[in-house]
């Protein structure tokens, strides 16, 4: 189960739970023309947070992550293949602007400190893209 047996302290870097579900519909000929996605990720709470001895001794420890709450998010994705050298793609991730945390996310400040903060993720994130092949 990830646990260091000698301090009986889970080890650090384990990410939770996170399953991805969704729809995805493209035109009749196999999808090579459009085809557009509706996705939904699902993440569990982290609340076994690692922990790392210090020095050679078997009883001082440092918990060296913090808990971090579920959190479950939604994503449209789409493309349309102009012909066959213009592709075109776009989404938007984060499409209701949730405010979650990443697990293993982590922000160092200048001073090289380890201060116990959390830093939300950005909110909705749209994207596009065109692909020309010559």
């Amino acid at each position: 189960m990830g646990v260091d047996e000698e301090i009986n302290q889970p080890l650090p870097s384990i990410p939770p739970l996170d399953s991805r579900v969704g729809l995805r519909i493209h035109d009749p000929c196999g999808g090579r023309r459009w085809g557009f996605e509706y996705a939904v990720r699902i993440v569990d709470r982290q609340d076994r947070v690692g922990a790392l001895r210090l020095g050679l001794s078997d009883t001082l420890t440092s918990t060296v992550e913090q808990a971090t709450p579920g959190f479950t998010i939604s994503s449209i994705r789409g493309y349309y293949n102009v012909s066959e050298r213009l592709n075109i793609i776009a989404g938007v991730e984060n499409l209701f602007d949730r405010n979650y945390i990443e697990h293993l996310n982590i922000r160092l400040p200048a001073s090289g400190a380890f201060p116990r903060v959390a830093a939300l993720n950005p909110g909705i994130f749209p994207h596009l893209g065109v692909q020309w092949t010559y």
